[in-house]
């Protein structure tokens, strides 16, 4: 596939004609496309596009715009499985997550146009013999959307949608390791906005995402990545004074308190959490305290439902777990691994790696490392691997002073028997959001909002405070006691 970039409602070629190889690190040999490589300019004729095109879709009506909505959601349904295959090839992950990853983009496309009237509603703050004050919600203007390569389609979507129901125009920009299957979706949707609406401009981040993000007729900047990223960006963004949305890493820990039994079920769903997209996900179990009585049970039972995983091509049936994303990836995930035994760790491989996988593939089997504590990189650091610390405590009051200490605040979780017991836990945790005896993408709530706490954000997506953050408050105020 060879993609090409979508300003003012046509398809074409960079200023620049150069092309990005897309590779599948399942298969590293194998070129899954091209992208074009957008340019500075290239972003200018979208940024002017979006910019020209504002005022008309601002001044669309609400129920028209939720109309379009509507079409592009029906046009994902429509989607042949195709689109997710293509999404494996370039990142990597399983097939049935890719499903998934295309899928989450119906939903918040259709979630979107049903909390729409909500989010767009007027406030009256007063209304009586002396006057009338309101407070309307109008859009920014053109949103600039920055997203990942993990879950490529649902993330750009959840922005788009936010972005375009409440009037705005956007201009995207995906990650170059996988935009592929994301160019696939833009182009069964474009046409149910007028041209100039949306907008997509591939590339190398620092070029096009810097561009976007600097651009003066850009006042919104939705980004979704690293943490060091995210500070570039407010950097960035800083002279032009931008609302920014950054929904950035996290090193989530789950706390499994005293009165939890260890059993099967239990350890093979904190596995899923830790491993789905290769333990690729900024929201992913990245490290399991548990009390100390229960360690050895506990590692026992984790190992066991690690044992069941299957690492290989995303593509086949038989793969539970696909490669990471990239060479440096790996080779990140792996120096964590080789500092842990360095320093003493427990670092142990578990599963078993599909017949005929390709060796030169980014695979790592699903690795637990027990006897570190948060000196370890690997508990420090968000590993964005198949790798899980597990780590003892002795009070529940030590599990929340160590589960905080970092300058992560994304999600958490806390496990046990007592509902009581853990809201007073999750209470305590220092995270935009704390689950409760479950930990995974299958649990985030769309309806409610997603966010972090310290370095992993500023801002919530998700739910009607994701909608607010692509407005403006215009106070009108007719009232007078004069």
């Amino acid at each position: 596939m060879d993609a090409l970039l979508y300003i003012d409602g046509a398809w074409r070629e960079s200023a620049s004609a150069s092309r990005l190889e897309v590779r599948n690190p399942a298969r590293p040999s194998e070129i899954v496309g091209t992208l074009a490589a957008g340019t500075e300019g290239d972003v200018a004729d979208a940024v002017a596009a979006a910019r020209g095109a504002f005022p008309r879709w601002r001044d669309t009506p609400l129920d028209d715009r939720i109309a379009c909505l509507t079409k592009a959601a029906d046009r994902i349904v429509a989607l042949p499985d195709d689109v997710a295959e293509l999404l494996t090839r370039e990142m990597g992950k399983a097939l049935w997550e890719s499903r998934m990853d295309v899928g989450f983009a119906e939903y918040t496309l259709r979630f979107a146009a049903e909390a729409a009237a909500d989010a767009m509603t007027p406030l009256i703050v007063e209304d009586d013999e002396f006057g009338r004050v309101v407070v309307e919600k109008v859009p920014r203007g053109v949103a600039g959307a920055i997203t990942p390569w993990n879950w490529p389609v649902g993330l750009l979507y959840i922005k788009l949608a936010s972005a375009l129901v409440t009037g705005n125009t956007v201009v995207c920009t995906p990650s170059p390791l996988a935009s592929l299957a994301v160019v696939k979706t833009i182009e069964a949707i474009a046409d149910a906005f007028p041209a100039g609406v949306l907008n997509l401009v591939t590339g190398v981040g620092s070029v096009v995402g810097a561009a976007l993000v600097t651009h003066p007729d850009v006042p919104k900047v939705s980004f979704t990545g690293s943490i060091p990223t995210g500070r570039e960006i407010m950097r960035q963004a800083a002279g032009g004074i931008k609302a920014l949305t950054l929904e950035l890493g996290g090193n989530d820990p789950a706390i499994l308190l005293d009165d939890v039994e260890i059993t099967e079920d239990l350890a093979e769903t904190l596995a899923t959490g830790a491993m789905v997209t290769s333990g690729q996900i900024c929201f992913a179990v990245k490290r399991i305290y548990a009390p100390n009585r229960v360690l050895p049970e506990l590692v026992e039972a984790y190992g066991a439902a690690l044992d069941k995983y299957v690492v290989g091509d995303g593509l086949d049936d038989g793969t539970t777990i696909g490669p990471v994303v990239s060479n440096a990836q790996l080779q990140r995930l792996r120096g964590f691994l080789d500092e842990a035994r360095q320093r003493g760790a427990s670092v142990t491989e578990h599963g078993a790696v599909s017949a005929g996988t390709d060796a030169e593939g980014y695979f790592q089997l699903p690795t637990m490392v027990t006897g570190a504590d948060e000196t370890f990189q690997i508990v420090a650091d968000e590993q964005f691997g198949p790798a899980t610390p597990i780590m003892g405590y002795d009070t529940i009051e030590e599990a929340v002073a160590r589960a905080n200490a970092t300058e992560f605040g994304l999600k958490s979780s806390v496990w046990s028997t007592d509902p009581d017991r853990a809201r007073m836990v999750a209470r305590q945790l220092e995270a935009g959001t704390t689950f409760i005896n479950q930990h995974s993408p299958f649990a985030v709530e769309i309806k409610a909002p997603l966010g972090g706490f310290k370095h992993s954000g500023v801002g919530r997506e998700f739910g009607l405070a994701g909608l607010d953050a692509y407005v403006e408050l215009h106070q009108i105020n007719s009232r007078s006691i004069t």
